[in-house]
């Protein structure tokens, strides 16, 4: 995203979207920057509480694995 102070009290933004190449431009007053600021951050709140969510998952199953593979007696002194 671009932007830059354009008329007294209002913004030009420049938006695109990194995945599909989409992009568009125009003036926006204060409130509406204000709203897009609002929504991106919670945008990204709920990418990065997903993101947590995922990797506990991943490392949840990790440690099933790690425990099934000593319970076998299959991870020996020589694999470290």
């Amino acid at each position: 995203m671009k932007w830059g102070e354009s008329v007294q009290g209002f913004w030009e933004l420049t938006l695109q979207c990194p995945n599909c190449g989409w992009d568009d431009q125009g003036i926006f007053d204060r409130e509406e920057v204000d709203l897009l600021e609002e929504r991106l951050d919670h945008g990204l709140a709920q990418i990065m509480w997903d993101l947590r969510r995922l990797a506990e998952a991943n490392m949840a199953e990790d440690i099933e694995r790690f425990v099934s593979a000593l319970n076998a007696d299959l991870i020996l002194p020589e694999d470290f």
